[in-house]
């Protein structure tokens, strides 16, 4: 199995619509978020929308760059699996298109300067080859 800055790669093993969330990334090669027929973005997926209550709706590619409103740095693993990669930064970056996501940040923050205030500093945002998100840090 390869890993990709420590990480095990593997398939996400997700179904339903985070599944169809991830292979709608894959595809793309890019973020991609759900997109009501009212024009409505959302994210987490969701099968109707909150606004219209429409169930008509389709992944569509959002920005590959966002902003950080939030961030934390992980010093104990959740799960065994990723005891070899502490600490690991997670942040909630800003799209564009005015939506939120949590991504996994590669490399660490704390390889990148984790006591550095990143609020509003803009990071890319890629996909693995399952469709996995990650923030990479700009500058």
């Amino acid at each position: 199995m390869t890993q990709h800055d420590g990480f095990p790669c593997q398939p996400i093993g997700a179904a339903g619509l985070h599944q169809q969330w991830y292979d709608a990334n894959a595809s793309a090669g890019r973020l991609t978020a759900q997109r009501c027929e009212c024009g409505r973005w959302r994210m987490p997926a969701r099968y109707r929308c909150a606004s219209c209550h429409g169930e008509a709706w389709s992944f569509e590619p959002v920005g590959d760059h966002g902003r950080v409103v939030g961030w934390t740095v992980t010093h104990r693993p959740f799960h065994f699996g990723f005891a070899q990669v502490v600490p690991y930064a997670m942040v909630i970056a800003e799209v564009p298109e005015g939506i939120r996501v949590l991504l996994h940040v590669r490399p660490s923050l704390t390889d990148v300067g984790g006591d550095i205030d990143w609020h509003g500093r803009e990071i890319a945002i890629v996909v693995d080859e399952f469709g996995l998100p990650y923030a990479s840090l700009v500058g």
